[in-house]
């Protein structure tokens, strides 16, 4: 028994000490100015889904620390991009609407993975409009002994490459927008997609995202028996046999029932205030997909279940953009 609460104090503490564990994120705002720039005026709207920075880890025992914004992300990409041009710049704006900017780090026995992920639409004035200039969803992965100052200082030199090279380049698409259409991206962008804009939706077996936000069912001639209200079994009309192969299942409707496919089966999904939610499992493992996704959705806690191979039931959501599951807790 004193084990036993031993145990579970020793654990109360690093819990604790995880969860207060924080570090400030600061660009390097240093900057080699670029003449002629097209623009001298930048607008940050943060449209993150999951405000969430991420984690590193730090010091001898790889101690996790949130990352926090002291000074708002918006102030840092606006100081770094006014240390950008000089007074050649012409007049233009630029709106720079941020979708993502996140951190993790994964250790192994003998290297360490770090990863920054960024993902941002930015747009250049024409006339009193806005039309787009370039969109960009990536993720750099770090490699070494010790990755962290290297991951840090990467974020910077990537958001510095992206806004100066954006500074010679006109807009070249044909959709203009206001500055309230680019603050509305979600909605706008929802508005596009009959997932989001209708009550009733197509029963079908949908094999990816794409086809599902769209409608359009890769497979109508199916049969769904339950289990209370669970799927069970699902089987061929026509041959009345059951289908086996369910890991290329994306979702399912069946009478205007939504299920989702997770690592433990499929699991009921509503749409609530215009998301798509649901509890779902996560496999939460340490490959590169997995842990960045864990650890923006769940933070240092994250982390260590990325790290232990480990299957957690969480509340969920869609990114209506790309289909994956994040975190519903905003």
């Amino acid at each position: 028994m004193k084990k036993i609460i031993l145990s579970l104090l020793l654990s109360a503490v690093i819990y604790g000490a995880i969860a207060q564990a924080t570090q400030e994120y600061r660009l390097d705002t240093t900057a080699t100015p670029v003449s002629n720039s097209y623009y001298s005026h930048l607008t940050v709207i943060d449209g993150r889904m999951n405000p969430a920075l991420g984690y590193i880890q730090t010091g001898a025992f790889n101690t996790y620390r949130i990352l926090t914004e002291n000074i708002s992300l918006k102030e840092q990409m606006t100081e770094l991009f006014l240390k950008t041009i000089d007074n050649t710049a012409k007049d233009g704006n630029l709106i720079l609407y941020l979708r993502n900017f996140s951190f993790a780090e994964i250790t192994k026995a003998t290297s360490e993975k770090g990863y920054f992920s960024f993902a941002a639409d930015l747009y250049g004035s024409i006339g009193t409009g806005y039309v787009l200039i370039e969109k960009m969803d990536t993720v750099v992965v770090v490699k070494g002994l010790d990755v962290t100052k290297k991951m840090l200082a990467e974020s910077s030199n990537f958001y510095k490459h992206f806004i100066a090279s954006a500074l010679s380049k006109l807009p070249a698409g044909s959709e203009i927008l206001s500055t309230e259409d680019i603050a509305n991206t979600v909605t706008r962008e929802k508005r596009k997609l009959p997932l989001y804009n209708v009550d009733t939706f197509t029963n079908g077996i949908y094999y990816s995202y794409e086809t599902f936000k769209h409608q359009q069912p890769d497979y109508t001639n199916f049969e769904l028996k339950y289990a209370g209200d669970m799927p069970m079994r699902i089987s061929d009309k026509t041959t009345n046999k059951k289908i086996t192969n369910t890991k290329n299942i994306y979702a399912i409707v069946d009478n205007n029932r939504i299920f989702l496919n997770t690592v433990k089966g499929f699991v009921p999904a509503s749409k609530v205030n215009d998301d798509i939610v649901f509890k779902g499992y996560v496999n939460v493992n340490a490959d590169q997909k997995d842990a960045l996704v864990t650890s923006i959705m769940f933070g240092a806690i994250g982390a260590i279940i990325a790290s232990s191979n480990n299957v957690e039931l969480h509340d969920l959501m869609l990114d209506y953009n790309t289909g994956k599951f994040i975190s519903a807790k905003k």
